[in-house]
């Protein structure tokens, strides 16, 4: 039986001839709910039993905070890097070519200078006198 059947003797005057079949219907419902209630249940016990969570210490925490942070800082330092990228110029400087030739220093004195006079050893000052004529 549905509720259709019933609904002409949903009043205060005809109520008293559905009253078993709603009793019926109420119980039903009590049942399959009920039922609801225990598959639930065990759903609840059964994950927890497959899956064994244990909580971390405040040592692991605390360490996974600090990989965490450094992956957000090489993070944050790759997207700076990535909007620098685009702004510098693309090919302005001829590539790095060896050089045929290799470059040879002028001997530099190491005897110190005097420190009670101030003065530095002569080829110092012919370096510097030389850089000042160029």
């Amino acid at each position: 039986m549905d509720i259709e059947s019933v609904k002409p003797f949903l009043n205060v005057f005809d109520i008293e001839q559905i009253i078993p079949q709603l009793r019926s219907y109420i119980e039903m419902e009590y049942k399959m709910l009920l039922e609801d209630i225990e598959f639930i249940r065990d759903k609840i016990e059964t994950t927890n039993q497959d899956t064994s969570v244990s909580i971390p210490s405040v040592k692991e925490m605390k360490q996974i905070e600090y990989k965490l942070e450094m992956q957000v800082e090489q993070m944050q330092r790759e997207e700076k890097l990535q909007k620098m990228l685009p702004s510098l110029p693309s090919n302005s400087l001829p590539p790095l070519q060896p050089s045929s030739s290799p470059r040879t220093l002028p001997p530099i004195s190491t005897t110190p200078s005097s420190p009670s006079t101030g003065k530095s050893s002569s080829r110092l000052r012919q370096l510097v006198s030389q850089s000042r004529t160029k």
